[in-house]
């Protein structure tokens, strides 16, 4: 076996004094899509325990409130590339989540796992850049956890490595309800003959004036290829960048 120890919490206190108990001996996982390969191949030693959130109630919920679209790091792509909330206000989201691995893979893979991963090439994370996206970081302070909204931005150190420390994770993010002339698109850019892994990955939105002549605000994000992004990534050792995988 590879871990001592599988927890099953039910709520974001309970998961979070886990993962400060363990002092970065433990891991979140959801998914597992990407945690499972990390360990098969050498790129993370195996963790005394994981905790598993998908129990966790409201991490798996998409929702509207207050002018924002918020989505549980939870969420599997299947259902964020289904939901008509993303299909109407974040089009690049669904898109995007679309075309992550195949449909068993997106069935059980989550949105937090895809950004904490934090590799380049993660479409969803693409996708989520291009709309503005917020991100929750929740935190135990030793009594109860405390959760703030940040940047996307702002949790990435380098690839492979993100900054939550042992007694984070994420919790969900947000991006803004599309104004009116707004729309958002995903797509990649692949190499000829039919080779599987893509050049680019881009995520683009772009609100028109009234009339809709002309561009009045405008965001690009792009990650370069799946394979580009995995030997820039290497060996990820950083504490700070396996911690919240799923």
């Amino acid at each position: 076996m590879r871990w001592q120890a599988y927890h099953t919490p039910h709520s974001l206190d309970e998961a979070l004094a886990l993962l400060s108990d363990y002092a970065g001996a433990a891991q979140i996982v959801a998914g597992g899509t990407d945690l499972i390969l990390d360990f098969q191949q050498g790129n993370h030693a195996p963790p005394q325990a994981l905790v598993d959130v998908t129990t966790i109630r409201g991490l798996d919920q998409i929702i509207e409130e207050d002018g924002w679209i918020i989505v549980g790091a939870a969420v599997t792509h299947t259902v964020i590339e289904a939901h008509p909330l993303i299909r109407r206000y974040g089009a690049a989201l669904a898109e995007s989540c679309s075309v992550v691995g195949g449909p068993q893979v997106r069935n059980v893979a989550t949105i937090g796992g895809n950004v904490a991963h934090a590799l380049p090439a993660a479409d969803g994370t693409i996708g989520l850049l291009a709309l503005g996206a917020e991100v929750q970081v929740c935190t135990w302070n030793g009594i109860a956890v405390e959760c703030t909204w940040q940047p996307l931005l702002s949790i990435f150190v380098g690839p492979g490595m993100n900054s939550l420390a042992p007694n984070q994770m994420i919790g969900a993010f947000r991006f803004p309800v599309q104004e009116p002339h707004t729309g958002s698109a995903f797509d990649r850019i692949m190499r000829p003959q039919g080779v599987a892994l893509p050049i680019l990955g881009v995520a683009a939105q772009v609100t028109l004036d009234a009339a809709g002549a002309r561009a009045v605000a405008a965001a690009i994000a792009v990650g370069p290829g799946q394979a580009d992004s995995i030997s820039r990534a290497g060996k990820r050792s950083d504490p700070a960048g396996r911690a919240q995988l799923g």
